[in-house]
Formats: C-alpha cells, structure tokens, sequence
C-alpha cells in the first residue's frame, strides 16, 4: 500500500504560508505576555515578572528569526524564477509548474 502524500513544504509558497501564520501566532502570544507584565506591578510577583520578561526577550527573538527565513525563502522563490526563466529561455513568463521548490533541476531541458 504505497500512500503518496505530498510532502508539507514541497512548495516555497507552502513553506511561507506556514511562517507566515507562525509568526503571527508568535506576536499574538508576544502581546498578551506584554498585557500580563501589565497587569503584574505588586512586588510580590516580581519573580513571575523577571520569567514573563525573559519570555518576551525569547518570543521577540524568535520573530526576528521568521522574518528572516520569510525573506530566504522570498528570495529563493525570485531565484527560483530567474532560473526557470533562464531554463527555458523565456523572459518574465512563469510556468505552471514553476511553484515547485526544485523545478529547474527536476526537469530536463531540450
């Protein structure tokens, strides 16, 4: 029984809609651990305060990592473009299959 499922990221453009909605949850949860700090002004707690801070240290650092690995993948999908154009002599026409992350060197070319 051979299930062939395409794999998750097999398109760029997957992989991007995938960082896309990652980082947004990641603000998301950046900005009620900010709303909390708020909240959280009594001494006391001054503990759960120094955690909930390195929390955002943390949560801050990972959306600059996604916004640079949404702009590598930005720039591999104009890369991937220049070479299916190049490929197949064509200047600014996209194929159909052009999509797919190893489309020129998948392909033979005549």
């Amino acid at each position: 029984m051979n299930c062939s499922s395409p794999a998750p990221f097999e398109k760029i453009e997957a992989a991007q809609e995938y960082l896309t909605l990652l980082s947004g949850t990641v603000t998301e949860n950046r900005e009620k651990v900010e709303a909390e700090i708020k909240t959280t002004t009594d001494h006391a707690h001054k503990r759960h305060t120094e955690v909930l801070l390195a929390v955002i240290y943390n949560l801050e650092k990972l959306e600059r990592h996604l916004k640079a690995s949404r702009q590598a993948l930005s720039n591999l999908r104009k890369l991937r473009g220049v070479l299916w154009n190049e490929s197949t002599g064509t200047i600014g026409q996209k194929g159909k299959d052009e999509t797919d992350i190893m489309e020129p060197s998948n392909r033979e070319v005549a």
